[in-house]
């Protein structure tokens, strides 16, 4: 079956769901990508030094002002960076990168 053969109830939920959750994601996913570029270089370039000289159960105090955030340890702290890491490592490739500027147009992944 052919884009042409669905009804338009059809057509209109799929456009729907392309225009109000995938096209905004594949935008959103990009730019949270490039927040953790920075994170993780930030990391690597001083940020690990200064971890390595705490040991893991040792607490960061929370001075973000984010309404709920509490303290974290370095374990904690290690472990979302691995999450970025991850994510950086398996979904921020050329080949996802253009899917992405394709969906969301290559300005939109910019931020």
């Amino acid at each position: 079956m052919a884009y042409a053969d669905l009804t338009t109830e059809q057509k209109q939920s799929l456009q729907d769901w392309l225009n109000g959750v995938v096209r905004p994601w594949s935008g959103e996913q990009a730019r949270c990508n490039n927040h953790a570029d920075v994170a993780n270089t930030d990391y690597n370039g001083s940020v690990l030094a200064i971890l390595a000289e705490l040991s893991n159960e040792d607490v960061i105090p929370n001075e973000s002002g984010l309404a709920g955030a509490t303290s974290l340890t370095k374990a904690d702290v290690v472990s979302i960076v691995s999450h970025i890491q991850g994510v950086l490592g398996s979904y921020n490739t050329g080949p996802h990168r253009q899917l992405w500027a394709k969906a969301a147009g290559e300005t939109n992944l910019i931020g």
